[in-house]
């Protein structure tokens, strides 16, 4: 939560760079918040059974066309 958090935070102050209107910032930072904290309870009601525990397990993950950020969000829980 605390990595999504920071990447929020990155994108709010590149959001300023390119000329963002604080209005649109404020508007949409509850549903980007929303839509992190959706996504985080989605891979983890999804992963909660999945367990990498061998190179054999990663290879299914890799043979079932998980990405490379859906691996990632899995070792991070």
């Amino acid at each position: 939560m605390l990595m999504q958090l920071l990447l929020l935070l990155l994108l709010l102050l590149l959001g300023e760079q390119v000329g963002l209107l604080l209005v649109l910032r404020r508007r949409y930072l509850l549903l980007l918040l929303l839509l992190l904290l959706h996504v985080e309870l989605f891979f983890r009601w999804q992963l909660k059974d999945l367990l990498i525990t061998d190179a054999n397990s990663f290879g299914y993950f890799v043979q079932t066309g998980w990405s490379c950020q859906q691996l990632l969000l899995l070792l991070m829980l």
